[in-house]
């Protein structure tokens, strides 16, 4: 009698963590699909350097329109922002392939223009702020040491109606 008891329990306990395991996986899926797949309005872009790498934080996937783009000077040197866009084919993977190995001392590729170009020399510490609009299309960015000069990528961001 004990046996067929405890059978009854374990099998309602693994329901419950069976229904728990379905759950959870669910809200994965329905996260990462609605992560990558939608398009953000009105978009805050964060790019910071540190001297020795470039970090993006922000959405990839943007609507044509008004933008907000932070830069933050993290390193003891002087620095800027490099926001081009595509006027070509290329993709972001041509960007990373032209690049090379980082840092690079190679300016924008000729298939760009700048949308705000090698801006706001920013000091040690300062953080820069630039609002504008983006038009439909690839854009990428780049952070720069000035002296020695020196590139290293941030992102590639894809604008759309």
């Amino acid at each position: 009698m004990l046996t067929y008891k405890l059978i009854a329990n374990l099998k309602a306990v693994w329901s419950v963590r069976s229904a728990l395991v379905l759950l959870f996986a669910a809200v994965l899926v329905m996260t990462a699909c609605s992560a990558g797949g939608e398009p953000v309005s009105g978009g805050e872009l964060q790019l910071t350097f540190d001297g020795e790498s470039c970090t993006y934080e922000g959405p990839t996937l943007l609507r044509a329109g008004p933008a907000t783009l932070h830069f933050y000077n993290n390193s003891d040197v002087v620095a800027a922002v490099n926001l081009v866009r595509h006027t070509g084919d290329e993709t972001i993977q041509d960007v990373i392939d032209y690049i090379g190995e980082e840092p690079t001392t190679l300016d924008a590729p000729r298939w760009t223009t700048a949308v705000i170009g090698v801006w706001g020399v920013t000091q040690d510490g300062e953080t820069r702020t630039w609002e504008g609009e983006l038009e439909p299309g690839l854009y990428h960015m780049v952070c720069f040491r000035l002296s020695p000069y020196a590139g290293w990528f941030g992102t590639g961001l894809e604008v759309v109606e």
